[in-house]
């Protein structure tokens, strides 16, 4: 965004990205769904285009959108394992652990996502069932400071994060790891307390070995 000032008063210029072209069509598709408080419904192929962009609302947007209108294409689950495992966490939309636990199953969510084909709900949880320590510390990275309370960050991956059952050991080592960042290390710290004080609420996300 630039800003100029003259005499006739102050001029607000936005850099043009993809998602804020405001043609016809984009009017119809985007903005008329998200004043309506709706997910925008753009074609599969455009919200993969939006998902890997480098543009950080755009990349947003369209991870948003490819979960929320295309989950029941494997396609979609392609794309947001690809973008999980070669982002950064500050460079990955927090929508990309959103989608994996909405697939994986939430109670807070209606497990919305059961209607997907099973072969896709299968691959999915194989997935994230291979996760280890790099992909579960990239998940704690998006923890915000209200940790693991119920309707907070922090809970709404824990489908994710406690799908496998040694996931405290992984927790462990992220804890004990003192090249970690120091948030993931105290997430991961808060998850084993937990577990210690409360091992049925780790417990209940476990997925199987």
């Amino acid at each position: 965004m630039t800003r100029s000032n003259n005499n006739k008063g102050a001029t607000i210029k936005f850099l043009k990205s993809q998602w804020n072209q405001f043609n016809e069509k984009m009017f119809s598709d985007f903005i008329v769904p998200i004043l309506q408080g709706k997910c925008p419904n753009l074609p599969l192929g455009q919200a993969i285009d939006w998902a890997y962009s480098h543009d950080f609302t755009t990349h947003d947007f369209g991870v948003e959108i490819l979960y929320h209108r295309h989950y029941k294409h494997f396609k979609c689950w392609e794309v947001i394992f690809d973008l999980f495992h070669k982002r950064q966490p500050e460079d990955l939309s927090f929508a990309i652990g959103m989608a994996l636990s909405k697939m994986m199953g939430h109670h807070d969510d209606g497990y919305s996502m059961r209607s997907a084909p099973a072969p896709i709900r299968q691959y999915v949880e194989q997935e994230v069932l291979r996760f280890e320590v790099p992909e579960i510390s990239k998940l704690l990275a998006h923890v915000d400071e209200n940790g693991f309370e119920r309707s907070c960050s922090g809970y709404s991956l824990m489908p994710v994060l406690g799908a496998r059952i040694d996931c405290v050991q992984i927790f462990k080592q992220i804890r004990d790891t003192p090249s970690s960042n120091s948030e993931v290390r105290e997430n991961a710290k808060l998850l084993v307390s937990i577990y210690e004080f409360e091992p049925e609420n780790i417990q209940w996300w476990s997925k199987r070995s």
